[in-house]
């Protein structure tokens, strides 16, 4: 079975709850959402642990590291606009971000393709950071300001990467993950280079995992659905 073949076994449109991206009028989920389906139980022993040991609550906790997140994304929008006034200098992450920015365009011939670009299928949603030309080949960006990266966000990209192929016919050269520090200006890169096969191999798998994802995503909204139509 390809992975064309698992999104054409959705069949049932479902309802989702405040929609941020829609198809043709209907709406789908978003790509983090139906990615928040999988390692539940490693964040519920964090959220315990950071009750239990560091005494905060898991909702401050995430508020925090989203307002740390939106803070450095707007800075670089920012950053290649007219809006440079507007940059908070006391975001470490930004400062990162400058440390691998500068490195980068001197080191490479870089061109911005496209920065906070929004994309939706069928069957799911979700907005990329950046998209650039690094020495006539086409990455997709994506920055982090999150203490650990994990596969998930390899599985995020695959789906971005499926929908800037399918949606707009362009065809990626690699991705990078930008992991920036929220306390220093130091960065870490995470590469795949599709011309690498063992790279390739494992966006592919990725994007399989990706799709069962959203197949199981749908049949657990059919399923609730049946059940609160039955017994509530």
């Amino acid at each position: 079975m390809n992975n064309e073949d698992i999104l054409n076994m959705i069949k049932t449109p479902i309802k989702i709850q405040e929609p941020t991206y829609t198809f043709q009028g209907v709406p789908v989920p978003r790509v983090t959402e139906i990615l928040s389906f999988i390692d539940m139980e490693g964040l519920l022993g964090w959220a315990n642990y950071m009750g239990l040991v560091k005494r905060k609550r898991y909702s401050e906790i995430m508020e925090e590291a989203a307002n740390i997140g939106t803070i450095a994304h707007g800075n670089i929008e920012k950053y290649f606009s007219d809006r440079k006034e507007e940059i908070d200098e006391n975001s470490m992450a930004f400062k990162a971000f400058l440390q691998w920015w500068n490195k980068l365009t001197v080191e490479n011939k870089v061109e911005i393709l496209s920065q906070e670009e929004s994309l939706v299928c069928q069957y799911f949603g979700g907005t990329y950071d950046m998209l650039l030309k690094i020495n006539d080949r086409t990455y997709l960006i994506d920055f982090k300001t999150s203490n650990h990266v994990g596969y998930k966000y390899f599985m995020q990209l695959a789906a971005y990467r499926y929908m800037l192929y399918h949606m707009k016919g362009i065809n990626i050269d690699g991705c990078l993950i930008l992991q920036l520090s929220k306390v220093t200006e130091q960065f870490n890169e995470f590469t795949l280079d599709f011309a690498i096969p063992t790279d390739y191999q494992f966006i592919e798998e990725c994007t399989r995992a990706f799709f069962s994802l959203v197949l199981c995503y749908y049949n657990v909204q059919v399923v609730k659905s049946g059940f609160n139509s039955r017994f509530s």
